[in-house]
């Protein structure tokens, strides 16, 4: 039969298509689908939504267990225009799971490798691995006074040490009490909270999209742990693809960014493949314009005001 995988994911009804469409390349890309158990934060799938996600669990015959969170388990932390309430869902995951391990994705994820070979890591007595962010400014973790610093969207994790040392309430209590001084709230109280409890994972696990970018100039990357070039080669090969932009998704029409193409081919083999792309319309370019100049002002006035 095999390892049960255990796989953690969140979403509210904005994200549910992407998901659904990181499953499902997921689930392509194992040898052993039957043996994956998702867990999935449900913070208001639509019922057509969950019939697809349904649709997936009886082809490739895996278990899906939808979860619903306790919103008081959030209310005093803020929201901003990236970051909605389901950004703090992991926490609530990872504080109710009963599972020992878990690999947890976040929704704007393609899955292009056979996971079951990360699942596989051994934690070293850490509680999670996870990829370090060569986009992390070096100025933002002298700020954090870090020397190292773990992108959130994927990590593997130990369940039980995570609920034994209270890591969920003290990054909550952390970012509570430094919210001015992150950058991204969430992700900065976890490397905080964890940062003598986490391992190393290899860069091609969670390749960022935007690293792409900085092949044609745009960026700097952090070479700490890995030069350019080796950043560059596993960028061209990558195992699990993180479209992690503040503005830009590989689900809008007008958007542009790498790996767009590798988004829309899953797409049109999931349940999903019928549902027009976001914006392919005169209102709908408008309408994401819009959304780029509000986005803009926002973040300016929330971080230079």
């Amino acid at each position: 039969m095999g390892t049960r995988c255990n796989i953690g994911c969140a979403t509210d009804k904005n994200y549910a298509q992407h998901l659904g469409i990181m499953i499902y390349s997921l689930l392509v890309n194992t040898k052993t689908p039957t043996n994956f158990d998702f867990y999935i934060v449900d913070g208001g799938i639509s019922n057509e939504d969950i019939k697809r996600f349904e649709e997936i669990q009886k082809q490739f015959n895996c278990k899906m267990y939808f979860l619903k969170p306790d919103r008081k388990y959030f209310e005093k932390l803020k929201v901003y225009e990236i970051y909605s309430e389901a950004t703090y869902y992991r926490y609530f995951l990872m504080d109710t799971t009963a599972v020992e391990k878990m690999l947890f994705l976040d929704c704007d994820m393609i899955v292009e490798g056979d996971v079951s070979e990360l699942y596989e890591t051994t934690l070293n007595g850490n509680i999670l691995s996870a990829v370090f962010d060569p986009l992390v400014p070096k100025k933002h973790l002298e700020k954090l006074k870090l020397e190292s610093y773990f992108n959130a969207g994927l990590f593997l994790v130990d369940c039980k040490r995570w609920q034994k040392e209270k890591i969920s309430q003290r990054a909550y209590q952390f970012q509570l009490e430094n919210e001015k001084m992150l950058e991204f709230p969430d992700q900065d109280s976890l490397n905080i909270v964890l940062k003598n409890n986490w391992q190393m994972l290899s860069f091609k696990w969670n390749v960022l999209a935007k690293v792409g970018l900085v092949k044609y100039g745009l960026g700097n990357l952090n070479c700490k742990y890995a030069s350019k070039k080796e950043i560059i080669e596993i960028f061209n090969n990558p195992q699990i693809i993180h479209y992690a932009n503040r503005l830009f998704k590989p689900w809008n029409y007008l958007d542009p960014t790498p790996y767009k193409k590798n988004y829309l081919h899953y797409k049109n083999l999931s349940p999903w493949s019928s549902v027009p792309q976001f914006g392919n319309s005169a209102l709908g370019i408008i309408s994401r314009l819009s959304f780029y100049v509000s986005f803009t002002l926002k973040y300016f006035f929330r971080n230079f005001k």
